[in-house]
């Protein structure tokens, strides 16, 4: 809907059942269920590492951001994001296991470490038709037999706190 590109991954015993249930939630969404791996092309398959700075109870890690980005990129990250709360490293599929060995052997633990799909372009979206996108991940989150949802839709901080 409203553009953007959504991959949904699911795990099923029943085929028929799971691609009704998928189509049902886009066409709630005003969106269309387009033919297996249509949009797999907008997005790459990355490793992926999140690391919060600070605790459940807002208090800092000890995590020293500059340190981990040299850590990741000396082990063979592609990609290192650092933010007032986060540090996010992506790396090749291939590099994966490599890569969070390295951030081990260092020290690091992420909160997060996955395979993931990464958007090569993210789409920013007005507050209304980003709701409606971020319902529709919801919906098709909510169903037994979806394991992942990806999505190009750029997350903004006001976004994410208005949605919340």
């Amino acid at each position: 809907p409203n553009g953007i590109a959504v991959i949904v991954e699911c795990l099923t015993d029943n085929r028929n059942r799971t691609i009704s249930d998928v189509r049902r939630a886009f066409t709630r969404a005003n969106g269309s269920l387009g033919e297996p791996n249509s949009v797999a092309w907008q997005f790459t398959s990355k490793g992926y590492f999140l690391f919060n700075l600070e605790d459940d109870e807002g208090e800092s890690r000890d995590i020293d951001p500059e340190e981990l980005f040299m850590v990741a990129l000396d082990a063979g990250a592609d990609d290192v994001i650092i933010s007032d709360s986060s540090v996010e490293v992506y790396c090749e599929r291939n590099d994966f296991a490599q890569v969070s060995e390295a951030l081990d052997e260092a020290g690091y633990k992420p909160d997060e470490a996955q395979l993931t799909m990464k958007p090569n372009t993210t789409l920013d979206l007005d507050a209304e038709e980003a709701t409606s996108v971020l319902n529709l991940i919801e919906a098709l989150e909510e169903l037994d037999d979806v394991s992942q949802v990806y999505h190009n839709l750029e997350l903004t901080d006001e976004l994410v706190a208005q949605f919340a």
